[in-house]
């Protein structure tokens, strides 16, 4: 069974990498480049697992890494002014430049919804106001991408069978897990909650796929929060 998934979570291989350093609170002028290639190609391995198109960018990005790390590894060249080369400096130039547009844009993003506020309807008969409250997330996405891979790893060995089946839609899956903490005091362990639609092991990986999608279209609705104590340690759903 073929299926296509769209993952919108980075505006481009920039953007993963600058997500990338601020999560490890990196200094952005000395990127332990190993480490970030390491955690950039895990992304860009699950997205190929879970069958997501990615740009071509993202790929050039990850040759441009691996060369960056090859060159840090072999002795650095002395140059005129006796400074080190640093293979690095073109890309912390286009990591800087990337922040600083970005930084304008969350400011001006900030800004519209600033004015927004400032003309937003009045609260309602019963004195509620009808914004959202703003969803605090305790994992963060690539974190919870990381915990997906683990679960396509840990069902790999099955094999497929090629029997047609009925292919289960991301709103039916929303609506189902929705129902399933519902009925399970509002919480559950990731892991537990992603076993109560693997009934048929051998569509695993479609199965996954749709209830990760399904999560993240939870989360995007303030419908739940996703709480992780520790990294690699149980991950916990909560219905909101």
């Amino acid at each position: 069974m073929k299926y296509a998934v769209r993952l919108e979570l980075f505006e481009g291989p920039l953007d993963l990498l600058l997500f990338l350093i601020r999560k490890d609170e990196i200094d952005i002028y000395d990127i332990p480049i190993a480490e970030i290639t390491r955690q950039y190609l895990d992304y860009v391995r699950l997205m190929e697992e879970l069958d997501v198109e990615l740009a071509a960018d993202y790929f050039v990005m990850a040759a441009d890494l691996l060369k960056i790390k090859s060159q840090m590894l072999l002795p650095r060249k002395e140059m005129d002014s006796d400074e080190e080369y640093d293979p690095r400096t073109v890309l912390v130039g286009q990591l800087l430049e990337y922040q600083r547009f970005k930084e304008a844009s969350e400011q001006l993003s900030e800004l519209a919804q600033a004015r927004a506020e400032e003309y937003r309807r009045p609260a309602d008969a019963d004195g509620e106001s009808e914004m959202v409250e703003r969803l605090e997330i305790t994992m963060d996405i690539y974190g919870l991408l990381m915990t997906f891979r683990n679960l396509l790893t840990r069902y790999r060995h099955l094999e497929p069978l090629e029997i047609e089946r009925p292919r289960v839609s991301v709103g039916e899956r929303v609506d189902e897990i929705v129902q399933v903490l519902a009925k399970n005091e509002g919480n559950l362990m990731l892991d537990e909650l992603v076993e109560l639609f693997l009934e048929s092991k051998s569509y695993y990986k479609m199965e996954l796929i749709v209830t990760l999608l399904a999560i993240l279209e939870l989360v995007k609705q303030a419908r739940i929060k996703i709480h992780q104590q520790e990294n690699f340690k149980t991950v916990r759903i909560h219905l909101i």
